[in-house]
């Protein structure tokens, strides 16, 4: 993890680090300098990234389809008045 970026600092101030491309390569080469590894770890660019909210069904394992990433729109407060 890392330091969330701008994006996701709002729901919570770590973030998994996420790599792509060249830095995807990097991390997977046994060669790799352990400096360069460190340099990776950085949080991801605000605009390639994109959150909505999704069901509390994600909170069980025992879920596991493709309607857990579709949006969920919570059901608005009512009034009690």
């Amino acid at each position: 993890t890392t330091e969330a970026n701008d994006a996701l600092s709002a729901l919570h101030h770590r973030m998994p680090v996420i790599l792509d491309g060249e830095a995807r390569d990097i991390w997977l080469d046994k060669a790799s300098e352990r400096d360069a590894l460190q340099a990776l770890l950085q949080p991801y660019a605000d605009e390639k990234m994109a959150h909505y909210t999704v069901s509390k069904a994600v909170n069980n394992v025992r879920n596991d389809d493709p309607t857990l990433l579709e949006r969920h729109q919570p059901p608005s407060q009512q009034s009690l008045l």
